[in-house]
């Protein structure tokens, strides 16, 4: 029980369920002062607050801790299953990685025999970079080439451009002149 001061003769002002977790504020004469969650105080006797959870709290916990192993248990079980599955599965990669290694081997001896073809094939690797280093100069020419005739077709474009731009100043400047002189010669008979 809660009271509202250190004797059996102050107030109750709560009942509290075996269990409940308080905070111990002080201790004096036998009680204590708690507090509350809600931040209320009251006194309580000492002797009734334990600094462990009472047994029914430490049963159920005892039960969640069983349980968990129980859980813990089976999944260490399929963890097991599994890692025999896998090791099943390495030890048959073994046994194909052998008999890779097994071709692996003979293939080496087929590549060893047919190495005493180098330098027939150093001689054609040189011609084939022969024959490159041509290709790339007929390359760069061709490029160079190209760049001309696009130098070239840009200032022909330019020069047609150009006179097309001194055309259009000629016609600009001599249509006006000769459509003016046709209109004041047929507005001046218009008046007459």
């Amino acid at each position: 029980m809660a009271r509202t001061g250190k004797t059996t003769g102050h107030k109750i002002i709560k009942q509290l369920a075996s269990g409940t977790a308080v905070t111990i504020l002080k201790q004096e004469q036998g009680y204590s002062q708690i507090q509350f969650d809600s931040g209320k105080t009251a006194w309580v006797l000492s002797r009734q607050l334990l600094s462990q959870p009472i047994a029914r709290t430490q049963l159920g916990l005892i039960a969640q801790d069983y349980s968990d192993l129980l859980q813990r248990n089976q999944q260490l079980a399929i963890t097991i299953a599994d890692l025999k599955q896998a090791l099943d599965l390495q030890q048959a990669n073994w046994q194909a990685l052998q008999l890779k290694h097994q071709a692996v081997l003979e293939q080496f001896v087929a590549i060893k025999t047919t190495a005493s073809q180098a330098i027939r094939m150093k001689q054609q690797l040189h011609s084939l970079q022969q024959a490159t280093d041509a290709y790339q100069l007929e390359i760069e020419q061709l490029k160079q080439d190209n760049i001309q005739l696009k130098t070239d077709k840009d200032f022909e474009w330019f020069t047609l451009g150009a006179l097309a731009v001194i055309i259009g100043v000629l016609f600009g400047f001599f249509l006006p002149r000769i459509n003016i002189k046709s209109r004041r010669s047929s507005w001046s008979n218009d008046f007459y």
